[in-house]
């Protein structure tokens, strides 16, 4: 079974893709800045009055042979959402339920169910693990927050440190079960390091 990987924006793009397709791999992710040989623009421009949970598909071989898919999916009204795929990431076809959520002209919230393609719904359904983890480290521990500085490399390793508690405290919460936040997890982390006795 070929591994499949989901890519954010930071790491999704046509380059992403080609070279996981060269590895016998599978990719998916949304292409925002890293839209070098891709037609965002085009997609957008194209898609501009289009319904939301309208989608296209257009399909391109690399030059290596690769077979590569980019992905207009209408999001809402004023956004037009862009993915890169390998061959077999997933379907195009195939569809999900989304719920699109958006307000009113009074304010008030609404929800309305679009269909997307699999491919993008598995992404999104995939993905949100990236957001959980980014949402402790960032939203809950916020070091780089409480911990404000000029100089970079303690910045630096302030992020590795945010890094290393999050994937620790998911670690122990998935084995042991424990309903320890990750503000409790880290204030017992910091004591067993500092009262250790391996430095003795």
């Amino acid at each position: 079974k070929k591994q499949k990987f989901c890519g954010d924006s930071w790491f999704a793009s046509v380059c992403s893709a080609e070279q996981a397709a060269e590895r016998n791999a599978e990719f998916v992710g949304p292409v925002k800045t890293n839209h070098k040989h891709f037609p965002k623009r085009d997609i957008e421009q194209k898609m501009e009055n289009w319904s939301t949970g309208s989608y296209m598909v257009l399909k391109c071989n690399t030059p290596n042979g690769a077979s590569l898919y980019a992905i207009g999916f209408k999001y809402s009204k004023d956004n037009v959402m862009s993915f890169i795929c390998t061959e077999n990431a997933g379907s195009t076809k195939k569809k999900q339920i989304y719920q699109v959520k958006y307000s009113d002209e009074f304010g008030n919230r609404l929800v309305r169910n679009v269909e997307l393609p699999d491919v993008i719904g598995r992404y999104f359904s995939d993905a949100g693990v990236i957001d959980q983890h980014n949402q402790a480290r960032q939203g809950e521990l916020d070091l780089e927050y409480n911990w404000p500085t000029q100089d970079c490399w303690f910045r630096l390793n302030t992020t590795f440190i945010g890094f290393n508690t999050t994937d620790t405290w998911k670690i122990v919460k998935f084995y042991t079960h424990s309903t320890d936040t990750i503000k409790e997890f880290a204030d017992v982390l910091a004591s067993q390091c500092i009262n250790n006795n391996y430095s003795q």
